[in-house]
């Protein structure tokens, strides 16, 4: 399953800094170079393999000195920190792939306080 994930300005900028990267490499490499449009790719355009891409962010969360988590725990962080900061659960379900039951399931407890706002609501779309 796929699914899109909004960005905003900076990540689009990043992306074409990444990409003009991987352009310098495909010139670099000449002919050897395999362009399968591949996100993450190696010097020769080949798909990085997960257990690199893994490696390498453990070595990077290592240099920075925070604590360490696995390359999949981002995507339970991001979840987390949508929900924290009010994005609806189908939007972030869909983010993630997932149907928005399991989002609600996995993350119930990150959204301190949704009961409270959601009878606020209520009331001042009865009452005024």
């Amino acid at each position: 399953m796929s699914a899109s994930v909004p960005v905003d300005g900076l990540i689009i900028s990043l992306l074409r800094a990444h990409r003009a990267r991987q352009a310098a490499e495909k010139l670099a490499a000449g002919p050897t170079y395999e362009d399968h449009g591949w996100l993450l790719a190696d010097e020769l355009g080949r798909p990085c393999s997960p257990d690199t891409l893994s490696g390498r962010f453990d070595e990077l969360v290592k240099r920075a000195k925070l604590r360490r988590i696995r390359l999949h725990d981002t995507r339970h962080t991001a979840a987390t920190l949508m929900l924290g900061q009010g994005t609806p659960v189908h939007e972030v379900a869909a983010i993630l792939g997932q149907d928005p039951r399991v989002t609600l399931g996995t993350y119930a407890h990150v959204i301190p306080g949704m009961g409270e706002q959601a009878g606020a609501a209520l009331s001042v779309a009865l009452l005024g």
